[in-house]
């Protein structure tokens, strides 16, 4: 089960509008319940969907993804949909939240900024 955890706080309509906007029209994203039993339903085909549980604490908020389906269509649909869905999270709200930091993990994958004098390190100076 993919978890992601997001400095601040976000609220399940600013999650499923996330989802939506980054997962594309192939996929059906619903809210279900409120307050402690807030849940997203993601769902790509009748056999490819995934359970989000949000949960806040403090300052943080917590997204719990599950595959859905029966035993061997979760299991699938863990390594599956729900991985995806926990990547489209992670990219929807953390970058956001690491503006300025100079980490590699940070860097998004179209900054390939680097100074005028740097080598790449598999390449032989001319």
């Amino acid at each position: 089960m993919p978890t992601v955890t997001i400095e601040g706080p976000v609220t399940l309509q600013e999650a499923a509008t996330a989802l939506q906007q980054n997962l594309g029209e192939r996929y059906e994203v619903t809210t279900h319940g409120s307050g402690s039993e807030e849940a997203l339903k993601v769902k790509q085909s009748a056999a490819s969907t995934a359970t989000v549980h949000l949960s806040r604490d403090g300052n943080v908020t917590k997204f719990a993804v599950h595959g859905g389906g029966l035993v061997i269509s979760r299991i699938v649909n863990e390594f599956g949909i729900a991985k995806k869905v926990a990547s489209t999270i992670e990219q929807a709200f953390v970058p956001a939240q690491r503006t300025g930091s100079t980490s590699p993990d940070a860097m998004r994958s179209d900054d390939t900024t680097r100074p005028d004098d740097a080598t790449p390190p598999d390449a032989t100076p001319s």
